[in-house]
């Protein structure tokens, strides 16, 4: 089964407030995603980790 984080948890990983991590849910600036649990909003780690990797901007090619 898959745990799921609370916001707090969430924003610890991002290395973001937990307000800046509601900001980014509530105004669309940063796609995070996450799982709706009736009113409470939760984060899967996995997906968490796959978002990071997806903002990287320079990725470095490694040499053979």
């Amino acid at each position: 089964m898959t745990t799921l984080l609370d916001r707090k948890q969430a924003a610890h990983i991002l290395g973001v407030s937990e307000g800046t991590l509601a900001n980014w849910h509530c105004s669309g600036l940063r796609k995070v995603p996450c799982v709706k649990i009736g009113a409470r909003i939760r984060y899967r780690e996995k997906d968490l980790e796959r978002w990071i990797e997806s903002q990287v901007i320079n990725r470095v090619e490694e040499v053979a």
